[in-house]
C-alpha cells in the first residue's frame, strides 16, 4: 500500500477493536459460532458478511473485490478507523483534489470500510479548496408576473 507499510497496517488493525475481532476469526480459519456472533461488535458482523472474501497476507487483513467495469480482481486493505482519514487525505488532498467519484475510486481500489462512500462524499463536500475552485452554478431566474 503506497505510504503504509505492512507492519504499520497490521499494528493499526490490531489496535482497532472492530477490525481485530474479525482478524482473530480469519486467522484461526473458521467463521464465528452463533454464540461468538452474539458478542461481536455490530461493525464486525458487517465485515463478517464478506467472510469468503477476507484473508490475511503478511499479517494484514485484506478483502478480495472484483472491479465492476472489467471483472479483474484486486485487494483492499480493511481500514481501521485510525487510517481512514489518512487514506482519504492521501487520495484527495495530496493527489490533486479530485471530485468525489475519482477520490472514491482511488480509495476504494486500495481500502475498504463500511460507510466508506459516505465518508469520502462528506470529505469532498467539506473541502474548502474544492469549493473555492468550482465554478458557480447558474440558475435561470424568471421575474414574477
Amino acid at each position: 500500500m503506497p505510504g503504509f507499510s505492512a507492519e504499520y497496517l497490521q499494528e493499526a488493525q490490531e489496535r482497532d477493536d472492530l477490525v481485530n475481532q474479525v482478524r482473530s476469526f480469519v486467522s484461526r480459519g473458521t467463521p464465528p459460532s452463533r454464540e461468538e456472533k452474539d458478542s461481536c461488535l455490530p461493525g464486525s458482523l458487517a465485515l463478517l458478511r464478506d467472510w469468503k472474501r477476507l484473508f490475511l497476507r503478511n499479517g494484514v487483513l485484506l478483502r478480495r473485490r472484483r472491479r465492476p467495469n472489467d471483472g479483474t480482481e484486486h485487494l483492499q486493505v480493511i481500514a481501521p478507523q485510525s487510517i481512514q482519514e489518512k487514506a482519504i487525505t492521501r487520495f484527495h488532498d495530496e493527489a490533486g483534489h479530485f471530485g468525489f467519484r475519482r477520490t472514491y475510486r482511488l480509495v476504494g481500489d486500495r481500502f475498504f470500510w463500511h460507510g466508506m462512500e459516505e465518508s469520502v462524499k462528506q470529505w469532498c463536500a467539506k473541502c474548502k479548496r474544492c469549493a473555492v475552485s468550482k465554478p458557480p452554478v447558474w440558475k435561470e431566474w424568471t421575474l414574477p408576473t
